[in-house]
């Protein structure tokens, strides 16, 4: 029986450090844990998208963030710190949330070309704090919204890490 539990017990970590390794979120995490945050977006069938978009915008306060379009996706980093008055006071914390939506696409002519959509938003918070099953770190997090309008920390059940496009038809 012991040799039982000592089989089980190193599987049982062998498939923890698997995870650990292969299940962590890669492309979502913080630049120099100064507070930003580099986001590297993998878009839904983003290729077919490649001669289209050529960078993506957010702007983030009074800064306009961007990052070049290229083999289905794209990468940028959000600004270490928020200027407060663009902070809301929510729950008793200055936060800024940041949607998929907020992210532009735009053409070689710096015209807008469509909209991206993402299952998670991405809020700036002048503190750590933790309530419920949320529980963030001064600088950005990535947050999740549940079925009954929630917010949490971790990814729920189904989720998937692809943005999606919506061309505008130009």
């Amino acid at each position: 029986m012991t040799k039982f539990k000592n089989v089980f017990l190193l599987a049982a970590m062998a498939v923890s450090a698997v995870c650990v390794t292969s299940c962590s979120d890669d492309d979502d995490k913080p630049a120099g844990g100064d507070g930003s945050l580099s986001i590297t977006a993998v878009v839904e069938n983003g290729n077919e998208y490649n001669d289209l978009i050529d960078e993506v915008r957010v702007v983030v306060g009074d800064v306009t963030v961007t990052g070049k379009y290229a083999k289905g996706g794209f990468t940028l980093v959000l600004p270490a710190s928020v200027p407060d008055e663009y902070l809301e006071v929510r729950g008793g914390i200055k936060i800024l949330f940041i949607s998929g939506g907020n992210f532009r696409p735009y053409d070689k002519n710096g015209e807008e070309v469509g909209r991206f959509e993402y299952a998670a938003s991405f809020m700036y918070s002048e503190i750590a704090a933790a309530r419920d099953n949320l529980s963030v770190k001064k600088g950005w997090n990535i947050v999740y919204f549940t079925n009954d309008g929630n917010m949490t920390s971790t990814p729920p059940s189904g989720f998937t890490d692809k943005w999606s496009f919506s061309s505008y038809g130009n």
